[in-house]
């Protein structure tokens, strides 16, 4: 049997693996920045943080989701820190994303620790830290808030340690965390709660009335701007991420300067289509492929070498049938297999993406595994050797071995792109002239969603995070009525010339089946 630890700290050696591996994860995550753009979701959020930053307006919805429906509001507080201490976009994210991987690291050891032991904890540590996965949670643009591991390790943690301390406040405390993981990360996180029931019914550790009330009276109070947004549109945001079904408008393009413009996107089609949870389920020979890159999604994205992330999976998956009987590490495997599973069958098709949030925990099984091996090892020696392997083939991808490399050729920041260097170049003349606003359009690849979604929301506009640029630089676009895409080019991407944005404000805007969102115009004038 496994001692289980009950210290939440690390102690010393330990805190300096952490930190060295935390260290390792910003260095590389951090490594090219300023060769990126902020994406649109992120630059919703960066306009509600400053309206609550300068005018103290909460924040009611959040970015849109890929059926065109609004998600919570939470990432605003994600982005409060970086607005206050940066002023470059492409950094807003960062100090946020930077503390949460030091906190996930902390997670992560605790919970296998108590599950595994101290030496499987310290393994599990490196292999997610230097793995490519483990590189990208850290780093905002990849990643960013919207699957970082750090709540989900958080709630299984919690939910171990109600398990093994049989303490209800520990209930009350992974409830809680779930809430927020849904409000401010994304909604799936709500399957983190099977974990929770599973653990209930195996265990039957103790519930108290009044801690989980105290959270739900809580969650309700932070949930209740989204909620009101939610209810004057009928939820109709709430039914379509559960029901699968984009509500996009049919008559978007009515809005545009030029309505007999097409697009043909490869996200979605052109015309609103319902995509049922239930038909998904039915159709399994269909959707075999779709469901089976689910679930491989995370291993083939850490894999290094051929056969490497097939033996990680196997690892994974042999797990429960391998470990001594312990209950948080039994509470760990149906804490990440049942949440797994579901995504198989709830992940839209081509959005693997959607379990990297799970790939903390699967490195606890991970090493899980391993240290059920090594246990049966009499050499010392021999089990270094192994765990030494098992760092150097998870290492060994191309995010850890390139990023030194490209750190040498072009620096640790890397160079402005050359669209945010014409932007900057343009910016000077405008100031040049002695003004801070003029008529300036872009020629500029753009994805379809952009021009699509733009009726429900003005910060999905066309050039939109140049426009954001120009206000760092100073200056601003007047420019309202912009005509719309000329020519198709490859990736289903569109170029304008010059972009495309409605003629008239997004909110109250005619043609909209829903209710436009009710957040106001976004900083930047549009």
């Amino acid at each position: 049997m496994i001692r289980v630890r009950r210290a939440w700290i690390p102690g010393l050696p330990d805190g300096l693996l952490i930190a060295a591996v935390a260290a390792v994860d910003v260095a590389l995550g951090w490594l090219g920045w300023a060769t990126r753009s902020p994406p649109y979701d992120s630059l919703v959020y960066v306009d509600a943080a400053r309206a609550l930053l300068d005018h103290g307006q909460v924040p009611a919805a959040g970015h849109l989701s890929s059926l065109a429906s609004h998600f919570p509001p939470g990432g605003t507080y994600w982005f409060v820190p970086g607005v206050l201490l940066f002023d470059d976009p492409r950094l807003f994210e960062s100090p946020t994303t930077a503390l949460a991987q030091v906190v996930a690291l902390v997670l992560l050891f605790g919970l296998v620790r108590d599950s595994f032991g101290t030496g499987a904890a310290r393994l599990a540590v490196l292999l997610f830290g230097l793995s490519a996965l483990g590189v990208m949670a850290w780093d905002g643009i990849l990643i960013g808030h919207f699957y970082h591991p750090v709540l989900a390790l958080a709630a299984v943690r919690c939910t171990a340690l109600w398990v093994t301390r049989r303490r209800a406040w520990y209930v009350a405390a992974a409830l809680a965390v779930i809430s927020m993981a849904m409000y401010v990360q994304h909604p799936l996180m709500v399957l983190l709660l099977s974990g929770v029931a599973a653990a209930w019914y195996v265990y039957r550790p103790p519930v108290r009335v009044l801690p989980v009330a105290v959270v739900g009276l809580v969650s309700l109070v932070v949930w209740f701007p989204y909620l009101q947004f939610e209810w004057e549109r009928g939820f109709a945001d709430v039914r379509s991420m559960v029901t699968h079904t984009w509500i996009l408008p049919a008559d978007y393009a009515s809005v545009w300067c030029d309505p007999t413009m097409r697009i043909e996107p490869l996200e979605v089609p052109v015309e609103p289509a319902t995509r049922s949870s239930v038909d998904t389920i039915l159709k399994v020979p269909a959707h075999a492929a779709r469901a089976a890159g689910a679930f491989t999604s995370n291993v083939r994205l850490s894999g290094t070498a051929p056969g490497i992330p097939w033996l990680l999976l196997a690892a994974m998956l042999a797990c429960p049938f391998l470990w001594r009987v312990n209950p948080a590490a039994r509470t760990l495997c149906f804490s990440t297999f049942a949440p797994w599973l579901a995504l198989t069958v709830l992940s839209e098709p081509g959005r693997p993406d959607r379990t990297l949030w799970l790939w903390a925990l699967q490195v606890a099984l991970v090493t899980g595994t391993i240290a059920w091996a090594l246990q049966r090892v009499s050499r010392p020696a021999i089990r270094v050797a192994v765990a030494a392997i098992a760092v150097g083939l998870v290492a060994g991808n191309a995010l850890v071995i390139s990023g030194p490399l490209a750190w040498l050729e072009t620096g640790w920041a890397g160079t402005l792109p050359d669209r945010l260097q014409a932007v900057s170049a343009v910016a000077s003349e405008v100031r040049a002239e002695g003004r801070t606003h003029a008529a300036i359009g872009y020629d500029v690849s753009f994805w379809a969603f952009q021009a699509r979604e733009h009726i429900l929301d003005p910060a999905y506009k066309v050039g939109r995070e140049l426009d954001a640029w120009l206000v760092k630089e100073g200056c601003a676009t007047t420019l309202v009525a912009r005509r719309g895409c000329r020519r198709r080019t490859s990736g289903g991407s569109c170029r304008s010339t010059p972009t495309l944005s409605n003629c008239r404000s997004a909110t109250g805007s005619p043609g909209t089946s829903l209710p436009a969102s009710s957040r106001g115009p976004p900083s930047v004038p549009t």
